[in-house]
Order: structure tokens, then sequence, then C-alpha cells
């Protein structure tokens, strides 16, 4: 699939945006010669594209000056350096060097792999598709010809002519201004470093670039044969725990043990809700999955043939005079349409009148509705002879016979939108008229009894129900209005069937409606043949599946004695399914009470009387198994809840769709998401094993595309139509997930026409309609593409495997896929159809199992879907888990394979032969595993080494870089892109690798918790404390996409709830502005929500007011309010690599970490002086309020000074951070001396502390009692003792009262007396009383050269501090005690 992670469909605002402390710092200038890594890169790739170009011209102009001795090479060099110089292409780093090489030489180097690689398996004699295009039909052209078989059909001979065919392409390609690898290398020859130029002319100068471009062609071949190389030792390396004794019977001993804990947690609610079946059994599972795919198939081809048809149509009217070139000529053709698909029009006319395009498209159509009635026919033919005999069989055949080329379903607004229709009293009494006359010439009736009987087949037809003779035209409309009222959308909460067989389309026709136009007009008959087209597609293939997956499930259905003999057999056996027939009402009850429930009714002798033969055959609701009991889980499993119609669901409905609306906008709309999707993608298939030498992408690309011309090769129709039936195809989880949310509440009255007006709303925008549409195909295509070529895969490598197992033995595929299936390999051996090959459907299978599928999402993920205001694509990660665990065990189970002894297909084996095979399947599952151990953890883990090491970014940088990345890249893999120092200030950029890799996901959960724990052993030695940060984060991480605010959700809590920020504290509106203004700005940031992701390109809402967008930006060359510069370049190169280049700029930001800490002491101090005012505390809950207040202090001291370290790794010096913690963050010198010295500064004992606490606590007579209580004394001794802890955990001395180092404070014990050093002691005189103050203020920095005897003043003294009298009592008591 190419489903990316969650993470980059809407990435959070870059630190810079998004401060808790946001303060407006005027932008400085930029360095006109600075530029980012991504600005380079973006000019390396436009560089690429215009070396292409240069290189051939070059090499053109050199063959002219050798040819006839002029110059005119220098004249081309200069002016593509020229070009270039003014487009400001001009890369310098490594970076943008690097993606010049790879645009330069990849873009021919590409196109030459993929032509060979087709020429090679045709040459070899491998069945391909037929190509298309030009270039394909000549790659298969010369494998068939003498030189391409010569040349190739072996791995050998086609990396020797890949590899000097690319080595040719790039002596065209190079520009004479690039230089070989080997003049950067001394190693390597020297016949292959370039020749300077050194004012040559003429053919000298000529001869002197043509022997460079040779050097390049040398370098290419030699290059091409490592690449060629590599593939198969890479594939050996994977393969090679295959071949490693033991390994196999380990897989086999693992596989079992997974199975056992499989079986024994199973049947509970973890089956139930965290399994894609559920509780259903697996193969009526794969049923109901099946019906789902051939209908799905069945209407896709409906809709590709009528857009065939309508752009025809518009063609063939554009262009002509007949009937008009506008509305008019288009509703000619369509009248004409509906004419000839019900046999009105004949086939000659209707491509006489509108031309053999249209009519070949209007013919296709023709042939799936007469195909469908084909199987229609056969479906009948199977009938058992219990339910229809011979005769009426025949004569049902006979009449869907007589109806191909002519069917197309009748349908009324009265039946499709009952809640809308009104009832035209005119035409109603018309209808009646008409009616009368045609039952005059059939009955001979008159007058008022002739009236009368016109009159009740009308009302039957509306009503269907007789009206009682007599009855008024009041009472009738009265019925027919409560009629439609039981219509209304909602429903009563009753389960409906999933799959419904369209029982209306199995009744005979109304006799009188043929001949009763104004009946069908008062009705409401539609007659857009598109709307009929594709209902009667869809009605027909519903009706068909179902009934062949009923018919099938009843083939398993017992007598109830016959389940009771099964069940005594084996107790544990439960029966699917039991003939209702055979169950009277009192077993019913019985079977009731023991999980069954009866799937619809059987209908009573009446009913079945008035049903016709083809009701009969179809059976009812539920087809053949109507009237069966099945277990509950397996009823649930066929049918849908319907909703009741009440204003709760309406509301529900209504956030949902806005939610999906948002998702939509943020990621299908967004363009650097439709990279990201593309590039995963090879992620999903690399998991697998299936990125190898010889995919086929361009083939995998038209299987995608399936363009009707295309479908005209039998080979690739089929293929094509194996996809959409095994429901591989359009299964992204990005756009079934928004398109489920916003077709929430389709069903009721308000919230359907919420979504109507949605829609109504998107086709009135110029272009919005079909833009949104032409972005969900593609994206969806995305994923379709990538699944393809994995089906590719799989099929290609099993193929080859069974081949090289069975080649020229008696063995057949019967008795492989019997054996895969017993070990496990393949989920089953046939499907619903019965059409579709064993390797197809066990390829589709694998795929579907190991590659994110919607479908398959379990019924936990839907269920925290439908929650609105939590969740963004929350079945991302479900399928991320549940792919990892389905490749594991295909990998394992494959890496395991053993054939069984007493099979069919051993007996066909000799022993050389079945190990042969064994070790065939064994190579693909460990290459599987392999691969997933590679892309989940190797390939992450590589390339943030070798940024690293291109960037000379050492360990402790990169722990550093993971500590200051901002809060939702916690567990990611970073890698940095750049780190240097310009103009004194450090400039370290980087990229979160994990936006692109989905498997990473798995990965982040460990990373979060090992960086957490790391972390937080910079600010605690607490082992305790470091397991459980690390869990946490963990959890966090894991569970980060599902708990977390879903994205409009989050905008409206930042308004509402968070009074006006952003999670990470970003203002919004400020307290006290004008209200017009605020509620501005808070429209404006909620309606951000639903901006499309390209928009926000060129106009973006930031804070509640809008802005230029990136792009816009860039081509402007205006920086943003926060200094942020972008040019088109970087932009460009965003858009090819999926990725944002993200900048820590630490010399502009680093204090948003003191700003943070400050808020924190601030709120832990005001929190503590809150506590101590109370009356309801006593001195011990103080003192223990203080320690506890006092550990957070230390805790956040101690990550500031880790965020310091941090910073100072990352060039950062330390003078820097001085200026901007005490400049901008506004830290005290005495604070931000007492952290740089690592001593911890405690919430300090001062006046303004004690005035907080005291003024509160004597106002009033009722508080008195509380200034008594407050212990300041032993308040000072823990300050004083807390004073002497290190911030730094791992020198951290164990203070003398510390009773585990789990906890740095010392539970609080009195002052000695015998302890304390006495001095003279000065008597207390008001003069003396602000020097004390002073003192107790700055007890903690001062304590040392303040004798014993200051302590005992400030004990018994600070109580009066205040001078107010009440307070005397106290100061006494305070120097009694002393």
């Amino acid at each position: 699939m190419a489903e990316e992670n969650p993470f980059s469909l809407y990435v959070p605002p870059e630190v810079a945006e998004e401060n808790p402390f946001s303060l407006y710092v005027p932008p400085e200038s930029k360095d006109p010669n600075e530029k980012g890594v991504f600005q380079d890169i973006g000019q390396g790739l436009g560089a690429g594209v215009i070396n292409i170009g240069q290189g051939i011209t070059e090499l053109g102009a050199a063959g002219l000056d050798v040819v006839f001795d002029t110059d005119t090479s220098r004249d081309v060099t200069e002016f593509f350096e020229g070009t270039k110089e003014a487009l400001n292409l001009t890369p310098t780093g490594t970076a943008g060097k690097v993606a010049e090489g790879i645009v330069t030489f990849g873009s021919v180097a590409i196109p030459i792999v993929g032509w060979l690689g087709r020429a090679n398996a045709v040459a070899k004699g491998a069945k391909v598709i037929p190509g298309a295009s030009k270039f394909a039909k000549s790659a298969e052209a010369f494998g068939r010809s003498t030189t391409g078989k010569a040349l190739l059909g072996n791995r050998l001979k086609l990396a020797a002519s890949t590899s000097l065919a690319t080595g040719a392409a790039d002596v065209f390609v190079a520009p004479t201004t690039f230089n070989t690898v080997s003049d950067s290398f001394d190693a390597l020859p020297d016949f292959l470093k370039t020749e300077e130029d050194v004012g040559l002319s003429g053919s000298e100068e000529g001869f002197r670039r043509l022997r460079n471009k040779f050097r390049f062609g040398v370098e290419g071949v030699a290059a091409g044969a490592a690449v060629e190389t590599a593939f198969p030792v890479i594939g050996a390396v994977a393969r090679a725990p295959a071949y490693v004794p033991g390994v196999p019977q380990a897989a086999r001993l693992i596989t079992s043990g997974f199975d056992k804990l499989g079986n024994k947690l199973s049947g509970g609610a973890l089956q139930k809700y965290f399994t894609s079946a559920g509780l259903m059994p697996r193969e009526l599972y794969e049923g109901v999955e099946d019906v789902k795919g051939v209908v799905a198939s069945t209407t896709r081809e409906a809709a590709k043939k009528f857009t065939a048809f309508e752009k025809a149509a518009k063609k063939t009217v554009k262009a002509s005079k007949l009937f008009g070139k506008g509305k008019e000529g288009i509703d000619k053709v369509y009248t004409d349409l509906h004419k000839y698909l019900t046999g009105v029009m004949k086939e000659d006319d209707f491509v006489k009148a509108h031309g053999s395009e249209v009519g070949k498209a209007a013919v296709d159509m023709r042939g799936q509705i007469d195909g469908l009635t084909d199987i229609f026919m056969k479906n009948i033919e199977d009938v058992p002879e219990s339910v229809l005999n011979a005769g009426a069989k025949q004569k049902l055949i006979n009449e869907f016979a007589s109806n191909q080329g002519k069917y197309l379903r009748r349908m009324y607004e009265i039946h499709l939108k009952p809640e809308e229709f009104v009832l035209d009293t005119k035409l109603y009494d018309d209808s009646i008229k008409e009616v009368a006359g045609l039952i005059q010439n059939k009955s001979g009736l008159v007058g008022d009894e002739l009236l009368t009987e016109a009159k009740k087949v009308v009302d039957r037809t509306l009503y269907k129900q007789t009206t009682e003779g007599g009855a008024s035209l009041e009472v009738t409309l009265k019925k027919l209005k409560g009629g439609l009222k039981k219509g209304n959308k909602g429903g009563n909460g009753q389960p409906v069937p999933l799959f419904k067989i369209a029982q209306s389309m199995l009744k005979e026709r109304n006799k009188w409606m043929d001949a009763a136009p104004t009946l069908r007009k008062l009705m409401g008959e539609v007659n857009d043949p598109k709307e009929l087209y594709l209902r009667t597609v869809g009605d027909m293939s519903t009706t068909l599946a179902a009934n062949q997956f009923y018919r099938q499930y009843a083939n398993t259905s017992l007598s109830l004695d016959d389940a009771i003999a099964a069940i005594n057999r084996n107790p544990n056996a439960k029966p699917l399914a039991i003939d209702g027939r055979t169950v009277n009402p009192e077993q019913a009850e019985v079977l009731k009470r023991n999980g069954y429930t009866q799937l619809g009714e059987f209908p009573d002798l009446a009913k079945q009387a008035k049903m016709t033969d083809a009701e009969r055959a179809f059976g009812g609701q539920f087809g053949a198994m109507t009237g069966a009991f099945v277990p509950v889980e397996v009823k649930e499993g066929f049918t849908i809840a319907s909703r009741v119609q009440d204003p709760l669901q309406e509301i529900l409905a209504v956030t949902l769709q806005a939610k999906g609306l948002s998702q939509m906008t943020k990621t299908v709309l967004n363009p650097l998401s439709h990279i990201r999707n593309f590039h995963s993608g090879v992620f999903m298939l690399g998991a697998n094993g299936n990125v190898a030498r010889d995919m086929n992408l361009a083939e995998s690309a038209r299987l995608t595309v399936g363009r009707l011309l295309d479908m005209e090769d039998a080979e690739f129709a089929k293929t094509f139509n194996t996809l959409q039936k095994a429901g591989i195809v359009d299964q992204n989880y990005v756009v079934n997930e928004f398109q489920a949310l916003l077709r929430e509440g389709a069903d009721l009255k308000v919230a359907g026409k919420v979504s109507d007006g949605t829609t109504s709303l998107l086709k009135s925008i110029p272009f919005a309609s079909s833009l949104a549409k032409g972005a969900q195909n593609v994206y969806s295509g995305t994923d379709n593409f990538w699944k393809t070529v994995g089906f590719s895969g799989e099929k290609a490598k099993f193929t080859n495997a069974i081949r090289r197992g069975i080649e020229g033995t008696s063995a057949t595929m019967d008795d492989v896929a019997e054996e895969f299936s017993r070990s496990g390999l393949a989920a089953r051996t046939t499907e619903l159809t019965k059409d579709m090959d064993f390797m197809d459907l066990m390829s589709a299978d694998i795929v579907k199992s190991t590659m994110p599928t919607y479908s398959r999402v379990p019924e936990s993920i839907k269920m925290i879907r439908r929650i609105p205001f939590i969740g963004n694509f929350v079945a991302f990660p479900a399928e991320i888990m549940r792919t990892t665990t389905n490749i594991t065990r295909q990998g394992m189970r494959e890496l395991g394979f053993k054939i069984d002894p007493n099979s069919a297909l051993a007996k066909k084996l000799k022993p050389q032969q079945i190990k042969e095979f064994e070790r065939q399947v064994r190579a693909i599952g460990a290459k599987r595993l392999s691969s997933y151990i590679g892309m989940a953890y190797m390939v992450p883990l590589g390339a943030q080494k070798a940024a690293m090491e291109l960037t000379d970014f050492s360990q402790e940088q990169m722990n550093a870089l993971e500590r200051l990345a901002p809060y939702y890249t916690k567990g990611d893999t970073l890698a940095p892109i750049r780190s240097e120092d310009v103009n004194g200030k450090p400039k370290v950029d980087y990229v979160n690798l994990s936006y692109m890799m989905p498997y990473d996901f798995m990965m982040a959960p460990a990373r979060a918790a090992m960086q957490a724990y790391s972390e937080t052993g910079e600010v605690s030695d607490s082992q305790m404390r470091m397991i459980a940060e690390s869990m946490q984060a963990a959890v966090l991480k894991a569970t980060q996409p599902f708990a977390s605010e879903a994205l409009l959700a989050e905008r409206i809590a930042d308004v509402v709830v968070r009074n006006g920020e952003t999670k990470t504290g970003a203002s919004i509106f400020i307290k006290g502005e004008n209200p017009v203004d605020r509620a501005q700005k808070s429209a404006l940031h909620i309606l951000g929500g639903f901006t499309p992701g390209a928009f926000e390109m060129l106009i973006r809402e930031r804070r509640g007011e809008l802005e230029a967008g990136r792009l816009t930006k860039a081509v402007t060359g205006d920086p943003s309010l926060y200094g942020e510069e972008f040019s088109a370049a970087e932009e460009a190169a965003s858009m090819v690599t999926g990725f944002r280049e993200l900048q820590t700029d630490l010399d502009k930001n680093f204090y948003y970490r003191g700003a943070e800490y400050t808020g924190k002491r601030s709120s832990l101090r005001s929190s503590f002086t809150a506590f101590a005012k109370r009356n309801d505390v006593t001195p011990e809950d103080i003192l223990a309020r203080y320690k506890q207040a006092n550990q957070d202090l230390l805790s956040a001291q101690a990550s500031l000074t880790a965020d310091m370290k941090a910073a100072e790794a990352l060039g950062l010096s330390e003078n820097q951070i001085i200026q901007q913690l005490s400049v901008k963050s506004k830290m005290g010198r005495d604070e931000l001396g007492a952290i740089l010295s690592g001593k911890f500064r405690p919430i300090t004992i001062t006046k303004q502390l004690i005035e907080d606490i005291m003024m509160e606590s004597i106002e009033g007579q009722a508080r008195v009692t509380t200034a008594e209580n407050l212990p300041i004394d032993k308040l000072i001794d823990l300050s004083i003792e807390f004073s002497q802890i290190n911030l730094n955990p791992k020198v951290r001395s164990p203070q003398p009262n510390v009773v585990s180092e789990d906890n740095p404070f010392p539970p609080f014990v009195p002052s000695q007396p015998q302890a304390v050093v006495q001095q003279p002691q000065a008597q207390p005189t008001e003069s003396f009383i602000a020097p004390v103050t002073e003192a107790v203020s700055g007890a903690v920095d001062t304590v040392s050269d303040i004798g014993g005897n200051l302590l005992n003043r400030a004990r018994t003294l600070a109580p009066g501090l205040l001078g107010d009298p009440k307070n005397q009592a106290i100061v006494d008591r305070a120097q009694t005690n002393q």
C-alpha cells in the first residue's frame, strides 16, 4: 500500500511558530550567501534537468569541434552554465551535488533498466501483458529478436547489457563541468581522472571533452556492474537463514506456539474487537469480503464504461452540428442512450446518429447488463429441484433471455427519496383517467364503477396496498402520506442484511405501467440513463454475488438432528447453520438461548402463493439462508444495524462529517502528502521482500489505471479483473477513512441534508469537485499501484518456487494448493466465484494480509474512528500492527515449511525434489523476515547513521537533538542534514525520517521509552522513576494516533477549552481583546481546519490571522512575521523528497526553554503559597507540600540544566545561553548562577512569601490560628538542606537525612539545639527587623555566613514582621519555646 505515517499527514507547526511564550522577535537579516540544505537540493534537482540537455548538446558540439576544428563546445557550456546561474540553480553543498547527479544520470538509467528488463522477460519466454506504448512494444520486439535473445535471457546477460547501456547513456548526458568519482579518490585508477581545462581550443579541446565523456561512460559501466552484483548478493544474504540447519525447525516451533496462544485467546472480546474477522469464522469472513469485492469490481467497471461514454459524447457533440454543441446536444445523446438501453432504439440507428465511438461505449454498457443476465440464467439452472422444478426453471430462463438487449430497471422517486416526494394532485387525477381508459378497453366497465376501479389501481400502485372502495381522495392522500413517512431516513436500530437480494427486481412488473406514462410521471420516474444503468448493474451484481454466497453457505446447513449429533460427537462444536425448516417453535427458543438467531423468516403460505418463480429461485432477504438458524456472531457479520432517528445521532453524524472533511483537506488535498504516500509504498513493498531487480512498474501502473483500451487485451483484462475482485484495489486507509466519515448520517434526515449540502457546495465552486475527486483517485491510485506491484512480486516468487519444485513431475497445482493450505501458507484454495487461479488467489490474500488494507481494520478501530474528538487516521497504526504480525507469521510459516510425507504432493515427488521445493519456499520466508527487519529497523537506523557521518554529527549531538526536538517527534527517527557554525551561530537542520517510513511506527514506542529513560536519568537518580517515565513514553507514543485530538477538534479546543491558546501555548487571541477581533480570529482558526493543504501553500491561517503561504513567500521572497524565509528551490526539494527541512534555531529560540522553566517555577511557588494559606492544613501538611513542590522544582531545574548541556553540544555557547535565559526568559541572576553552577535553588522562604501567607492567614478572627501553625523554622531548615543538592543526579551526593536514592529530599527532622553554633544574641529592636527580613529572604544563599543566632531570631521574629499586634502572643510563645 502506499499508506503513509499518520504523523506525516498533518505535522504540528514548527517550534518557531508555536511557542508557549511567543514574543515577537524582529527577524534578523539573512546572509545572502547562506542557504539551507533543502534549498541546495532543490537547486541540484533543477540543475540536473538542465544537465541532460547540456550533456547531449556538448557531446554533439565536441564532435563538431573535432571534425571542423571549431570552438562550439565552449559556447554551449557557457550558455547552459549561464542559464543555471540566471535561474539560481547552482548547488554548492554535498546534498545539492548528489541530487544533481541523481537527476542527471538516473533520468536515463531508469528507462534503460526498465526497457531491458521487459525485453529480458520476453527473451526468456516469460508471460507478460502486452505493452501499450511504443517504448514497451519496442522492448518486447527486441526481446523476441535474435539479437535480443543472444544478449538477454538470463541474469548474467541482463546485468552485462544493463551496465553497458547505462554507461553509454552516461556518455551522452554527463556535462563536461562534472568530475568523475576517481577525481575524489586517489585509490581509484588515474586514467579515469578527468583532464583539466587548460585553455585548449579547436579539435584539441573537442578531443579532451570526448575523452572525459568516455571516462564517465567507463565509470557508469562499473557502477552499473556494482549495482547488478549487489542485487543477488543482498538476496543471498536475505535468504541465508533458510539454509542454516535448525532454523526451519525453530520457525515451526515458534509458529506452533503462537498458533496455540491464538487459539487460547480466541472467542472473547480480544478476538471480537481486535481482529479483522471478529468472531465470525474465517471462511465466512472471506466469503463476505469476496461478495464486496465482486460487487465493487462490477460497479467500478460500470463507472468506467459510463465515463468513457460521457467523454465520447462530449467529444462528439462538440464536433457535431446536428444537435447543437451545448446542453441540447448532450441531452439528445442521453435521451437516445436511454432508448437504446431499453430496446426502443436499435444499435445501428444509435451508432448512425452519434458515431462509432459513442456507439461502442453504449454497446459496452449494454453488453455488461446482458452479461449479468447470462449469470442470472446460470444461477437459475443451479437452483435445486426442491425449490424450482425443471419446467419452471426453463420458463424463468426464457423470460430472462427475452429481456436481453432491453432490460433496464425502472426506478421512481417515490421509492428512492420517499421523504422528499410530494404528490401532485393534478397528476393523480390524470393518472386515474389514464388508467380508466386502459381498464375500459379490457373490461368494458363504465361510469363510477370504472373510476372506482381505476382509483384502486392507482392507489394500490402508489400505496402498495388496496384502498377500501369508496375512500375519499383525502383519506387516500393521508394514507399515502403515512406510508411515505415510514420510508423516511433513519431506522429503528434493527439489523438489516449487509447484502440485499433485490427482490423488487425479481417481481413481475405492474401490468399497467408500460401503458400509463402519466402514472409513471406521478410516481417520479427516473429517466437519467446514468443512474438507471449504474443502479441496474449494482443491484444485479449484488443479487448475484449475495445469492452465490448464501447458496454456498446453505450447503453447509445441517438439520437439527444432524446438528445435535455433531455436538454430541464434539461438545466444542458449534454448527454454522441449522436448517430452519427442521426446527419447531420450542426448539427455536432453545437455540436462541444457546447463542443462535434466525436469519429472516420463512414466508407464510399466503406470501408464498404470491411469490414469483424468480423470488423462489433467489430466496428471501438472505437468499437460500433465509430462515436458517446461525450463531449470533455470524448474523452480526451478515447484517448492519440501522440507526434510530434521534437528535444525538444527527449531532454525532454531523460532527463526524466535519472530522472527515477536515482529514480530507489536510491529506488528499495536500501535495506533500501525495509524495509521502508514494514514497512510503516502497517500504510497504520492501517489508515483504518484493523490491526486486525485475519489478515491472510500468505494467503495474497500467493495471492501476485500467484504461478501457487496455481491457481489449484478454490477459490484461483477466489480471485487472482479478485485482478488482480480490479486494486489493481502492483500499487506501486515508481515503476510505474520511469517506466513511463523510458518509456518516447519509441515512438520517438532518445529517443527510448536511452531507448533500456539502456535496452541492463543492460542485458549486469551479473545479473544486473535480479536483477533489481527482486528488482522491490519485491518492488511492498510488496505493493501488504498490499493491499491484506487491501482487506481481508475490505471484512471481511463488510461481518460480513451484516451478523449480514440481517441474518435470506429475504433481499438479491442486496438489500444491492443498499442501500450501494445510501448512498455513495459503488462507484458502478457492473463492466465491471459483474463477480465480490459485496462484492469483494466494498472492492476493498475502497482499491483503501483509499490506495495509482498509477493509481489514478491526471493529475497535472503527469504533474509535466514530469518536468525533479524538483519533486521526487511526486505521494506519492498526494496520501497521496487523501487517507486522502477519508478515512475521507468514514469514515464519514459509521459513518452517515442510511437506507432509503423506500428502498427495509428497507422493508425486522424489526426496531430492521435496527437499528442493522446501528450500525454495523457506528462502521466500527468510527473505520476507529479513526484509521486514531491514525496512522497520535497519534502513531507518542506517539512514540516520549515514546522515550523521556525512554531517560529522556525533552521538552526543544526536542525543542533544532528540532532546531539544519538538515533543511530537519523541521516538521518531531524526537525521541531521546540516551542522555548522555560521557567523558564531549554530545551524543544525534535520529531517524526520519517520514521516516516510511506515514500519518505523513499530519501533517508535521502544525508542521513545529508551529516550525517556535516558533523559530522566539526566534529572533523577531514581531507577523507579526512569523506568516509569520510559514505560509512560512508550504507551503515549503507541496510543498517540488513537488518543490524540482530531485535527478539527484540536482547533475547536484551542478556542473553547484552552481560551485562545494552542496545545503548545501559541496565542490565538489575548484576554481583553476586542470581542469582534476575538470572534474573527476564533472563526478563522477553526475554519483553518478545513483549508486544503494545497491552498495553504498560497494562503494559510496562522494564529487566527491569514498570511501568505510558503510557496507564495518563496516566489515573492518576503519573510514571515517570525523571520522564516523560503525559496522556490527548497519547496521543489520538499515536493520531490517528501521531507520538510526542520531547523533548531537555537540562537533564536533556546530562551523558550527558560521561559517554560520560569513558568513552572512560578506555578509551583504559587501552588505552595495557596496551599499554605488554607485554614484546614496542619504544619505537617505544609511541610509535605513544600517538600513536594521542591521535588518538582528540582526536576524542572535539572531538566533545564540538561537542555543547556544539549544546546552546548549543538554549538550554542555558554554566553549565548546566559544571554537568552537572562534577557529573554527573565531569569534572575542568582537563580541562573545557581543553576549554572549545578546547585539546586529551592523555593526561597522570603519576606514576600511569608507576607503572602500571613496576610491571608490572619485576616479575620476565624483565621488567627493558622498563622500559629506556619512552621517557618522548619521550612527554613528544609530550604537549607535542599540548597545543597546537586542538579546532576549522577554526582548527586546522598544527604544526611535521605532515606532512599529514589527521593533526594529528606523527611523533615526538627533542628537540634545542640547542633546550632551559638553566637552573641542581639536584642530585637525596631531597626533590626529589616536586616532579619533580608536575611530570611536570602537564607539559601547566605546561611553559611550567618550564625545560628540569626536563625533563632528569624524563627521568633518572622511571625511579627508584619507589625500586627495580634501576632505578639505568637512571638512570645515562640521565644518561650526557644
